[in-house]
């Protein structure tokens, strides 16, 4: 930790904090972060200096301060405000913004309201053989366990439970700590809470201007296990058996004890992604991120890779129109019985060439509003029947 300056200051921002120029960036900081710049010469140049923390530093420790948590490196200024609001609307986002200092903070909080407990329908503890781990990524793992623990995240056990580890390498090259939790999770029983389908989601969305994203600080970390749940998290590395005690991975926020990431946080937009999806002006399109990936797929070689080529294009299957006629030799390959390494043909070879086209370019659906009138139109033969569920939009349409 070391103090940088002097730097200066802005506006006053509530009560405690304040808005500073921190080299040609507003930031804001709590009056406690901060202690007036002297110079030598004792000039009249008013300035402030900020504490700066490295991101191992705010890691190892954002656990252990339950009060004043001097090691955050986000606050409310780093929160995405939409630059197309006007002026008025702009500046009241971030008064708003300015009120949660201690919610928008990129320090992990910790909930009090309820704690995650796990049921399983066999006593018999689940142990799992640990993966080997090369010595290229020993270092590695040892530090992602000394941070979790320096952050009150996991801790020693003598648990009987015990489940693999795994290290993924992240687009930035960094590792991410990974347990393998299949085994624990097949015998694990799930609560019967209802959950909305992603359509019955979007469908409530017509009618809304401005979208808004908040991200949660590491959100499963914010959330305390119970202690007969602790030991079933068990996890072994070669230096030892370890257990969680928040949630591995997975009200109000202020009342709740919760924290959003600032970086991630966005707020104001008439288009957002979310589920996959681009939303907004009463339209839904597919994430272009997504398609990009499409359009750049190689040619699938085995069946596990034609089932995952097909689950990303199933996906947006509601921009294809005939799906399922256009992907059938495709999904001819992936049939029980069909060789592991697939026989590609020319039918193939067209149906995936004719996805990537569809997918180039794909139409944006309109929306439902359930509080306007549909329309069912309807046909039948000594053979089959048929449905579309339409809605009127300007005159036109829309299935």
């Amino acid at each position: 930790m070391q103090w940088k300056g002097p730097f200066t200051v802005l506006s006053e921002i509530g009560e405690s904090s304040y808005s500073i120029d921190v080299n040609g960036k507003s930031k804001s900081f709590h009056a406690n972060l901060l202690k007036e710049y002297i110079s030598r010469d004792k000039s009249n140049v008013v300035g402030t200096t900020v504490i700066s923390m490295s991101e191992d530093e705010e890691q190892e420790s954002c656990f252990e301060l339950p009060a004043l948590q001097t090691n955050q490196s986000e606050s409310a200024s780093d929160v995405v405000v939409n630059d197309e609001l006007g002026v008025g609307q702009s500046h009241e986002v971030k008064r708003v913004l300015s009120k949660f200092t201690d919610v928008l903070t990129d320090v992990p909080g910790k909930t009090d309201v309820l704690k995650c407990d796990i049921k399983l329908t066999t006593d018999k503890p689940i142990k799992a053989k640990p993966y080997p781990v090369p010595l290229s990524m020993r270092d590695s793992l040892q530090e992602e366990v000394r941070k979790m623990i320096d952050m009150g995240v996991i801790e020693p056990s003598n648990s009987p439970y015990s489940s693999p580890v795994v290290l993924v390498p992240k687009p930035d090259g960094t590792k991410r700590f990974c347990v393998d939790y299949r085994k624990l999770n097949k015998v694990t029983t799930y609560e019967a809470e209802p959950m909305q389908t992603m359509t019955e989601i979007f469908s409530e969305l017509s009618n809304d201007k401005y979208f808004s994203r908040i991200d949660l600080t590491k959100g499963y970390w914010q959330v305390e296990m119970t202690q007969s749940a602790k030991e079933k998290t068990a996890f072994v590395t070669p230096d030892g058996l370890w257990q969680f005690k928040t949630m591995p991975f997975g009200l109000t926020l202020r009342e709740s004890g919760l924290t959003a990431r600032p970086s991630k946080c966005e707020i104001g937009f008439t288009k957002l992604e979310f589920l996959g999806h681009t939303v907004g002006n009463g339209k839904l399109g597919p994430k272009q991120s997504t398609l990009d990936k499409i359009k750049n797929a190689p040619k699938p070689e085995t069946k596990t890779q034609v089932r995952s080529f097909l689950g990303l294009t199933g996906y947006y299957r509601d921009y294809i129109p005939n799906y399922s006629a256009l992907v059938a030799p495709l999904s001819d390959l992936t049939r029980k019985g069909s060789p592991n390494r697939v026989i590609w043909g020319s039918a193939q070879d067209k149906a995936f060439n004719d996805l990537k086209q569809a997918l180039i370019s794909p139409p944006l659906l309109r929306l439902p509003d359930v509080n306007k009138q549909f329309v069912l139109r309807t046909d039948a033969s000594d053979v089959g029947i048929g449905a579309v569920l339409l809605q009127e939009h300007e005159e036109n349409y829309f299935l």
